[in-house]
């Protein structure tokens, strides 16, 4: 679902210029005044200023630098040939890392 909201305004928000005004409003004037629910579309917005994930990209990279962000699950699978990884997200979306750079990605 985390996913799904970053995407849907990364959508919204076809330029980081855009995105940054809108998230600035957000951030001056926020919509609800839920606290945990303020937190949550405040790190969605800053998420959506975020790249992709792209192919070759470290784990780290991934988790820190891109609009993925941090999995909601990871299953590990350690064999003679290396460390497979897949990040499980929770709008049914995954992305396989080999030995710690990604190989793919599921949308």
């Amino acid at each position: 679902m985390n996913r799904l909201i970053a995407l849907l305004l990364a959508m919204f928000t076809a330029s980081s210029a855009f995105a940054g005004h809108w998230c600035d409003a957000l951030a001056a004037d926020p919509p609800n005044e839920n606290p945990l629910l303020v937190a949550e579309q405040t790190k969605q917005c800053e998420l959506s200023k975020k790249p992709g994930a792209r192919l070759g990209a470290t784990a780290k990279w991934v988790r820190e630098s891109s609009s993925w962000g941090e999995p909601d699950h990871i299953n590990t699978t350690i064999t003679p040939r290396g460390r497979f990884e897949q990040w499980v997200y929770d709008d049914n979306q995954y992305l396989y890392f080999t030995n710690g750079r990604l190989t793919g990605i599921q949308q």
